[in-house]
């Protein structure tokens, strides 16, 4: 993923996707706050327009509600990572340094 993208929650929300616990659109709402900047005004203003000339809302308000908590969760798990990830390296490297002593 990183190779993708390196904006904070992306990744998260992907894995949550992945794992099926959030619904896809409102994971796409999600990303596009998260990794484009769009504001959760722009996403609610955005449009589906018709060949017939009628428009209708690309995501429906229950749809940004739920990406609205879907990118607080996502921010929140990437924060607790960053938080844990020097313990995490530093507790591995110890263990290979054990690992490999005599």
């Amino acid at each position: 993923m990183a190779e993708f993208t390196q904006q904070p929650g992306v990744a998260e929300v992907c894995e949550m996707l992945g794992y099926g616990l959030i619904d896809r659109r409102a994971a796409q709402a999600a990303v596009w706050h998260l990794n484009n900047g769009m504001s959760w005004d722009e996403l609610a203003a955005k449009e589906i327009k018709r060949a017939d000339g009628s428009r209708y809302p690309y995501f429906a308000a229950e749809e940004l509600r739920l990406a609205m908590a879907i990118a607080a969760e996502a921010l929140g798990q990437y924060e607790e990572k960053l938080r844990t990830k020097p313990n995490d390296e530093q507790e591995s490297k110890g263990k290979r340094l054990t690992a490999s002593a005599p």
